[in-house]
């Protein structure tokens, strides 16, 4: 959740901010709490973004709870954007348990439904704003890598085709990043980044990637948030996670996910992660 790299996700697949530098798009995100702000000069909006609504509700319907979600308010084009970013671990059916691009459909329809009475009211339905859905799905093969598009079409049955110009409300991209930390960098500069970002190298040879590369400013903030990731793995081993799941120690497993969602972690995210169901991460958390 680190406005550096949601800025740089926004510059590379959302269209109406790919002509603005990283500086503008980090000026146009808004409604936000921003939680940790770095006191450097000129650093001041380089914190973590937390969005004011991760959970949308609908009654009936239950709880989604988005990974990330926030406003991009591009106003010199008058444009408001509403932007969910999810991370998957996996994508295969088999461990899901059903098909990710109906989770992305179902995602997508909640963020234009969740519109109603907040972005318009009645039948005001052209003031509806665009949604984009973005997934960060971590298990591609080393040929693999790639980012899709999934938006409506229209396709004229019959009859003379006609343009409907108000058909670009929903847009889902997933960026597929390839699971092996030692291939070489993808020839998409924005999955090399995440990548690198994600891999498990050494954290100075990956501090000094994300600067000189990728052109990130290496704050107070995100060095910590990369000792954090870089030490993950080692949090796990050192509290006897796994071992105490498997014995079903519930105060190990509660002592975990108290740190997880702390960390900033959705409770979906901390579910798939420790493959246990949303319920207990609820009960527990």
């Amino acid at each position: 959740a680190d406005v550096q790299v949601l800025s740089r996700i926004v510059k590379h697949v959302v269209e109406e901010a790919r002509e603005l530098d990283i500086e503008e798009i980090i000026s146009c995100i808004e409604n936000v709490s921003i939680g940790e702000v770095p006191t450097d000069p000129g650093f001041t909006n380089y914190g973590k973004i937390e969005s004011v609504q991760t959970e949308n509700y609908i009654a009936h319907e239950g709880v989604v709870t988005f990974d990330i979600r926030f406003e991009l308010c591009i106003k010199d084009l008058r444009i408001k954007l509403i932007i969910n970013v999810e991370a998957q671990k996996s994508t295969d059916v088999g461990s899901l348990h059903y098909h990710l691009e109906n989770r992305i459909v179902y995602y997508l329809s909640r963020l234009i439904s969740s519109q109603k009475n907040r972005e318009f009211v009645k039948s005001d339905y052209d003031s509806i704003k665009k949604v984009y859905s973005i997934w960060l799905c971590m298990d591609a093969s080393e040929d693999e890598d790639s980012i899709h598009k999934i938006r409506l079409t229209n396709e004229t049955v019959y009859g003379k085709p006609v343009v409907l110009k108000e058909l670009d409300k929903m847009c889902a991209v997933v960026i597929r990043l390839r699971k092996n930390s030692s291939i070489g960098d993808s020839k998409d500069i924005l999955i090399s980044m995440l990548e690198e970002l994600l891999s498990n190298k050494d954290k100075e040879e990956k501090k000094q990637n994300l600067i000189i590369k990728y052109g990130m400013k290496m704050t107070t903030q995100m060095e910590r948030r990369l000792n954090i990731m870089c030490n993950y793995s080692d949090i796990v081993e050192e509290r006897g996670i796994e071992k105490g799941i498997e014995q079903g120690k519930e105060e190990q497993k509660r002592e975990l996910i108290q740190h997880m969602y702390a960390r900033g972690y959705s409770i979906e995210s901390i579910a798939d992660l420790l493959n246990i169901t949303i319920e207990e991460v609820s009960l527990l958390k």
